[in-house]
């Protein structure tokens, strides 16, 4: 299932996922309820306003997410967010973070106070890596930064293992269209690392 055009979820059968609600054309995120054992986890998949997109837009966004934080925690259930955030904590939060905290990284840490309750696993001692974009710049700069996040709350946080920024890009993912739209061009890695959580 996709939701605003650019973010999906996908989940095992047997955990009895249950589509709770999707974005728009403005609000670039899909909810889903997993059922493991003993549990239900409301999860999120998003894709954060860009920094320089309207307040409309990016208010849209956070209220998108407080919406589902705040229906995880009245309903007891677990909550589960993942996705580009396109938000700079800085380092007072992320440790190693090579920028300062943003517009869109205060909107963040506003929606984190919001809700105590949370945690940015990317700043946990269990998180392995701390860049999750590198990119090579035409003028032959590289550019690193932190937008891609794990956040849980503390009733998911006693069965997180790790959280893995793939640094190795072991687990790259490739853009193939590219090259099918054009005969002579070549496939197209992300610059975004892969980001996973390991469970118990």
């Amino acid at each position: 299932t996709k939701a605003g055009g650019g973010v999906a979820i996908a989940a095992k059968k047997d955990l009895n996922p249950i589509l709770i609600s999707e974005g728009d054309k403005d609000v670039e995120a899909i909810s889903i309820d997993i059922h493991p054992k003993n549990m239900v986890i409301s999860c999120t998949s998003a894709y954060g306003p860009q920094q320089r997109d309207s307040m409309e837009k990016k208010t849209k966004f956070w209220t998108y997410l407080d919406k589902v934080a705040d229906s995880a925690q009245d309903e007891g259930k677990g909550f589960y967010l993942q996705g580009d955030l396109n938000a700079w904590l800085g380092a007072e939060i992320i440790k190693g973070d090579p920028h300062n905290q943003n517009e869109n990284g205060k909107m963040f840490h506003t929606f984190l106070q919001r809700h105590p309750q949370l945690v940015v696993a990317n700043a946990l001692p269990t998180c392995k890596g701390i860049i999750t974009r590198k990119r090579n710049l035409i003028t032959g700069k590289t550019e690193e930064s932190v937008i891609d996040f794990i956040v849980i709350c503390s009733q998911v946080l006693p069965y997180l293992i790790e959280m893995v920024i793939d640094v190795d890009n072991k687990y790259i993912t490739t853009n193939y269209t590219h090259s099918k739209r054009k005969p002579n061009s070549k496939a197209v890695n992300s610059d975004h690392r892969t980001i996973f959580a390991r469970m118990n």
